[in-house]
Parts: C-alpha cells; sequence; structure tokens
C-alpha cells in the first residue's frame, strides 16, 4: 500500500518526454559511428531518465539495492530483492515514464534463510508420508510439518479421500493443527481410474468366491426342502385332523423360520454378515412403510392368525358371513374359502370374516328347519295342525325331541297361512333333503285329507262409476274372474273415452 501511494505521488514527475535533440549536431570525426569503443550510444533521454529512477528506487526501502540501466527506451532492472511485492513494485516504476517502451526483469530473489526444522517435525513429517504412502488414494499428497502444524498439499481422487486424510493426520501424535491446502481432482482420468481399478478388484474378489456362491446356493436349496419336510413331521396327520385350520399357518410360518436359519448360515460363510445388520437397521422403515403400503395384506394375515387360535369354525362347517353361505374348504393366510351349494369357490378375505357377524350352522349338532303351508280359510285348522304333526312324526330324520311344532302365522284375504318348523340331527342326515321330505308328505298328507289351499281372485269393474271400486269375492269361491263392462255410458267425452281406453290396458 505504501509503495501504490509512493507510485501516485511520483507520478507526474516521472511522465517524463525526451528532450528536444539539434538534429544538426555535426557528426563525429573520422567517421566513426555511436558503437564505437568508447562512445556510449544512449541518447540524453535515457540517461536522464535513468536518473530518475536510481533516485525514486534509492528513497524506497525495499528496491535499494535495485539498479536500473535505460538504453532506448528498455529499462534494465538488475540487482536483488527480498520480496515478491517489491519486485512488482519496481518493474512498474520503471514502466511509469512515458519514454519506456520495455522493462527488461533481471531482478534476483534474496529470500531470507529459513530456520532449520526441528528434529520432531521432520521425524512426524516422515511417518506422515509413510502412512499416506501406505494408501493408494493418499500417495500423491506433500507433507509439510512446522513446529506441530501440519500443511498437507496436492490432489485426491475424492471428497471422502480428503476428509480421510485429514482425520489420519489429526489421530497422529505430535499434530496441534492441520493446514488444510488438499485439491480434489476434477479430470476424467484421476476420477474414472480409481472406480475402475475398484471394480476390477471386485470382479477378481467376486470370481474367487464363485466355489463359495455355488455352496451356499445348494445350501439354500437343502434348506428349502428341508423345511417343507420337516413341517411335515412335526405336523403329523392326527394333528392335522385335530386342528385342520392351523396346519396350513403353522407349516407355512415353520418353513419361513428354517429357510431364513439357512439364509443367515449362507451369509455367514461368504462373509456377508454386514448385509444383514443393514437390513436390521432399515426395518423398522420399511415397516412403517410397508404397513400403510400394504394394511389389507398385514390386517388379514393378522386377522388368519387370530382365526386360527379362537377357531370359530372348523373345515366343513356350513357358515354365512358378508351375506354369504357356504361350506369351509380351507383357511389361508389371507382369505376363507367357502363352497357355496352351487359349488363355485368363494373366497372371502379374513379381515371380513373376523370383523363381520357370522352365523355357524354346524356347530350345534341339532338344526331345525322351517316352511310355510296356506290353507283355505274354510278349512277347519284344528285338523290341518293335527294332519301336520301327525305326518312329520313319520318323516324319516326328523326328531320326536324336540318335537315338531305348527302354528298359525298369518290370516289374508285368501287364506290361512300356517308355519311349520321340525328338527334335524345334521351330522346323520343330510338338512336339505329331510327338509324336502318333510314338505312333500305335508302336501301329500293334507292333499289325502281333502284340504283346499286358497285360490287367488281379482273381480275387475269397467266403467266411470265403479273404476276405483274392489270387492274380494267370498273366500270359498271357485268361480273364474268376471269382467264386468259397462255399456250404459253414453256420455264421455272423446277425451274421456280416451283416458278410459289407456286405464284398461
Amino acid at each position: 500500500m505504501v509503495l501504490l501511494l509512493l507510485l501516485l505521488r511520483l507520478e507526474p514527475a516521472l511522465a517524463l518526454d525526451p528532450p528536444h535533440e539539434d538534429l544538426d549536431e555535426p557528426a563525429h570525426e573520422g567517421g566513426s559511428d555511436d558503437h564505437e569503443e568508447g562512445i556510449d550510444p544512449r541518447t540524453p533521454q535515457d540517461l536522464r531518465t535513468e536518473t530518475y529512477l536510481r533516485r525514486i528506487f534509492a528513497q524506497i526501502e525495499g528496491l535499494s539495492r535495485v539498479s536500473v540501466e535505460v538504453s532506448a527506451g528498455v529499462a534494465r532492472l538488475t540487482g536483488s530483492v527480498q520480496r515478491i511485492d517489491d519486485r512488482e513494485a519496481a518493474k512498474a516504476i520503471a514502466a511509469k515514464p512515458s519514454w519506456i517502451v520495455w522493462v527488461d526483469d533481471q531482478l534476483e530473489m534474496d529470500l531470507p534463510e529459513e530456520p532449520p526444522v526441528p528434529a520432531p517435525d521432520i521425524a512426524l513429517q516422515k511417518r506422515l508420508s509413510g502412512l499416506f504412502a501406505e494408501v493408494e488414494a493418499l500417495r500423491e499428497i506433500q507433507v509439510e510439518v512446522r513446529n506441530g502444524v501440519v500443511r498437507l498439499r496436492g490432489e485426491v481422487p475424492s471428497l471422502d479421500d480428503q476428509k480421510a486424510a485429514i482425520a489420519l493426520a489429526e489421530r497422529t501424535q505430535g499434530v496441534i493443527f492441520v493446514d488444510d491446502a488438499l485439491m480434489v481432482a476434477t479430470s476424467v482420468e484421476k476420477r474414472v481410474a480409481p472406480a475402475v481399478k475398484a471394480l476390477q478388484t471386485r470382479a477378481r474378489d467376486l470370481y474367487s468366491r464363485l466355489p463359495l456362491f455355488g455352496i451356499g446356493l445348494i445350501l439354500l436349496v437343502l434348506f428349502w426342502y428341508g423345511s417343507r419336510w420337516i413341517s411335515s413331521l412335526i405336523f403329523t396327520r392326527r394333528w392335522t385332523k385335530e386342528r385342520p385350520l392351523m396346519i396350513g399357518l403353522f407349516q407355512g410360518s415353520t418353513r419361513v423360520g428354517i429357510f431364513l436359519l439357512g439364509l443367515v448360515l449362507v451369509l455367514d460363510l461368504l462373509d456377508l454378515t454386514t448385509i444383514v445388520g443393514a437390513m436390521l437397521g432399515t426395518a423398522g422403515i420399511l415397516g412403517v412403510a410397508l404397513g400403510f403400503a400394504f394394511r389389507d395384506i398385514v390386517e388379514n394375515y393378522l386377522a388368519s392368525i387370530i382365526l386360527t387360535v379362537r377357531q370359530p369354525f372348523a373345515r366343513g362347517d356350513t357358515i354365512e358371513v358378508a351375506g354369504q353361505t357356504g361350506r369351509v374348504l380351507r383357511l389361508t393366510l389371507r382369505e376363507t374359502v367357502l363352497v357355496t351349494a352351487d359349488g363355485n369357490h368363494l373366497r372371502v378375505p379374513n379381515a371380513t370374516v373376523f370383523k363381520s357377524v357370522m352365523q355357524n350352522f354346524s356347530t350345534n349338532p341339532l338344526r331345525r328347519f322351517r316352511f310355510t303351508v296356506s290353507v283355505a280359510a274354510d278349512q277347519p285348522l284344528d285338523a290341518v295342525l293335527t294332519i301336520i304333526r301327525d305326518t312329520l312324526r313319520g318323516v324319516e330324520g326328523v326328531l320326536d325331541d324336540p318335537a315338531a311344532s305348527v302354528s298359525v302365522d298369518a290370516l289374508t284375504d285368501s287364506g290361512v297361512t300356517l308355519s311349520v318348523a321340525a328338527w334335524v340331527n345334521q351330522r346323520e342326515t343330510a338338512f336339505g333333503a329331510v327338509r324336502t321330505r318333510a314338505i312333500k308328505r305335508v302336501k301329500a298328507a293334507l292333499d289325502a285329507g281333502g284340504i283346499h289351499r286358497p285360490e287367488s281372485q281379482v273381480r275387475v269393474y269397467a266403467g266411470e262409476r265403479d273404476r276405483y271400486a274392489r270387492t274380494a269375492p267370498p273366500p270359498s269361491s271357485t268361480e273364474p274372474i268376471d269382467i264386468l263392462e259397462d255399456k250404459e255410458e253414453p256420455f264421455l267425452t272423446d277425451r274421456e273415452d280416451e283416458h278410459e281406453s289407456n286405464l284398461l290396458r
């Protein structure tokens, strides 16, 4: 800064212009030229500029040892300086006069002698250099140690290598501070070469491990089939017969557990147990994510476990759930498979089975069937009830205890509706077959006893007067339906006649 201020103050004085020379000055005698020995070829302007520059350099402390010689507008600087700033300042001062067209810098740097490096620093520098030489990515690092301060220079392949070098230097005993001047290599060759070399190393390692991979694959196959054999051996047929719905769940869990054990052994054989740790570390996050993504699957799986433990139904039971009726075929980890009366397979999610109201028709061996019978209103009800009760007692499959029951269910315009109920042991006889047999026997008995069933009759009146009149025929009437037409309607208009015709269509 001081040199710049000095240059600004000296700028007017340095703006020198060459003096006007006498062009008519006589030539030297003997025809000698300017380059003759003993004659200075420089012009007065060169000498004047040189004198001024020497005075300026003598006034500046850092430029006192600088010599200058000006010839034909060229300033040649010789001598020595101690700092680079002094060298640049000398060149700037010499180039300032307008007469100077070029500055020939021949200055030398007179650097002060550095103090000798202490022996501990030398030992520390050698130790760090040896450590970096052992690591391929850190071999180009240059180490300089002064008073316990480590200065690192050079290029490293990546930012991770830079952090590793700094950490290594900081952990070395005797290091007070690490001055990081490392640069990450940006050239394609230096960035790609380590990756290619690492890939080659991994390929060689993989090739050397191929026999181990083969052994691991064989072990996985053995554990897979061994898990199936062990699960089938543990859960015997007798146990399966007693708990048919639990066999699939427990067998699947056993297979998975044995296979996972084999997988861990194979990973340990291949020295890949770190993968297990990484998988367990991410299991929490993946569990939450998969829980939301596969909520229905997890819900059905948990419902299958609860249904297996509680056993609200068994294989072969007839149940009604979520408005669907069928016989239970099997219970899987996701769904309950029913067989409908039509022989179709119905798959109901386990979560739906668990949360819905379920009716099991097979838990109790006794099951009651119902049907209705309609008779004419004029028939003797006591006789009808007796006929039905006696008939049900003789039907094969109908139980005497509890006894069958017959009751009046409804009284309608066309007759009387009776409700018939009887009990069946569905584990000994087919429920549907017994019900069908009972209905057939009751119908045949009523026909044989002369019991009439009601017949629906409708009387329709046509005409404006009785358009909305409806009368029901007597209950015992067996006459056919009559349609009475009123022919005495001479006063209907055309519009009313058309409306009447539309009503009769």
